[in-house]
């Protein structure tokens, strides 16, 4: 049933009649429209009934029924915060205790009574605020999940606190360290760990905190393979110094040996920098640096990539994705990984996971973009999730030339929010490309992508 369905009941069921009785009426059909429908009567309705009932409807299965009732939740009145909060933990469904406290964070409330939740994730997203009182979080720094105790030790921001977690077996809780300590010896032995992940929050530290005496140990990560921690290095260390030694670690070694310890800091440079990965990247997707060994193209297949491309002789958009998807993948390393992922209204991977580049894979993936026709609606959410998926995945790729219109998210602040829980401690770097004309995209989605790069060390540009 879609929404023109709904009109005939409406007639039948006038503004007068209970608003509680179409709830208990539409909450029950098989319907997504009409549960969605049931969440829309009970707007401006306050009291302990009336949020029972949305509450009944936290976890339903259709995403948009989810994100009516929280939007509703979120907008109830600031008495009722106290109540909504004690009936969202008594609720027995984790996943609706998970949709519950999205809710509570959209309301900017205390997330304190939901960071001792049973549910690892209900506490993940309750610590990752930050509005939780010290008492909860210290008991949080004692849980046994991994991730429990590495949010509450950013939640605590005490340097002293961390160091010890340096040598801690969980990935989290070294990337926790990194961001959180003060301690050089604690950073050199990050910058050693196995993971790229560690390493790569390592530079993030170094870069935030502009102290010239940590230097040397970006000087250490210039001597890590090819790939986005040696590229991420290299720009941390020419945007703090303005020097341009790009990822060359005997320049800037035989620098700092010659007087760069006596070497003042210039002030951190506000003009945007050039791009992730600049000072390594031989390959470009385009105007993109594709620094990254690990990387996933995440590409734009719905309809509207059928129409022309201005200017190209009459190819679509799609003949150009096609056409450069196809160069980059020619372009890219040997010793790299790479993957695409399409969104339609559903999304599809060519491959389940990262696989070597080869003359046999180049030909496999230009075959397959070759024979994949546009169709559908725009699926970003899920495409990005789907490529965070493959913990191998450091870097994507994202073209479109929409807005996102089908998916787990399809709000603004939603598919933000959702991305940044994701990638936390998955550190990802989203990079954007805006394909056509932002014509037609809507006030509401304006800056979209850019906001979706930044908060997740990409960069974005239009086309």
């Amino acid at each position: 049933m879609n929404a023109c369905h709904l009109i005939p009941l409406l007639i039948l069921c006038p503004p007068e009649q209970d608003p509680l009785a179409l709830f208990r009426q539409w909450s029950r059909s098989p319907s997504p429209e009409l549960r969605l429908q049931a969440v829309r009567t009970l707007r401006g309705h306050e009291g302990p009934v009336s949020r029972a009932a949305l509450l009944s409807l936290l976890a339903d299965p259709h995403v948009g029924v989810r994100e009516a009732v929280r939007r509703e939740l979120s907008l109830r009145a600031p008495a009722e915060g106290p109540d909504l909060a004690r009936e969202i933990l008594a609720l027995r469904d984790p996943k609706a205790r998970v949709e519950g406290v999205r809710a509570v964070v959209a309301r900017k409330e205390d997330a304190s009574p939901f960071a001792l939740d049973p549910d690892a994730e209900v506490r993940a997203r309750a610590l990752g605020t930050g509005r939780v009182a010290r008492p909860q979080v210290e008991a949080a720094l004692k849980a046994r999940d991994p991730r429990t105790r590495a949010l509450a030790l950013e939640c605590l921001a005490e340097p002293s606190l961390a160091a010890p977690f340096a040598g801690d077996a969980a990935e989290e809780l070294r990337i926790a360290c990194a961001r959180v300590t003060d301690d050089r010896a604690a950073l050199e032995r990050l910058a050693k760990d196995r993971s790229w992940r560690v390493r790569l929050a390592v530079v993030f530290a170094v870069e935030r905190r502009r102290r010239k005496e940590d230097l040397p140990v970006l000087f250490r990560l210039l001597r890590d393979p090819p790939g986005r921690v040696r590229a991420r290095a290299a720009d941390a260390l020419e945007r703090m110094t303005g020097l341009p030694f790009g990822d060359d670690a005997l320049r800037w070694e035989k620098w700092w040996g010659s007087g760069g310890r006596t070497f003042e800091l210039p002030p951190p440079r506000v003009e945007a920098p050039k791009g992730p990965g600049h000072s390594s990247a031989r390959v470009t997707f385009r105007n993109i640096p594709v620094a990254s060994r690990r990387c996933c193209f995440i590409l734009d297949a719905s309809r509207s990539m059928t129409e022309p491309a201005p200017g190209k002789g009459g190819r679509t958009r799609w003949d150009l994705v096609v056409e450069d998807l196809r160069a980059v993948v020619q372009r890219l390393p040997d010793d790299a990984r790479f993957n695409v992922v399409l969104f339609r209204t559903d999304v599809a991977a060519w491959k389940p996971r990262l696989v070597p580049v080869t003359p046999a894979t180049r030909r496999a993936c230009s075959d397959w973009i070759g024979a994949e026709q546009p169709s559908g609606w725009t699926n970003l959410y899920d495409a990005l999730a789907l490529a965070l998926s493959d913990d191998d995945v450091d870097a994507v790729y994202v073209l479109t030339d929409g807005v996102p219109s089908r998916g787990a998210e399809t709000d603004r602040s939603g598919i933000l929010a959702e991305l940044a829980y994701l990638n936390r401690f998955r550190l990802v770097q989203v990079n954007c490309i805006q394909a056509g004309s932002k014509e037609g995209l809507g006030k509401r989605w304006e800056g979209f992508l850019d906001d979706l790069a930044a908060g997740n060390d990409g960069i974005a540009v239009r086309e």
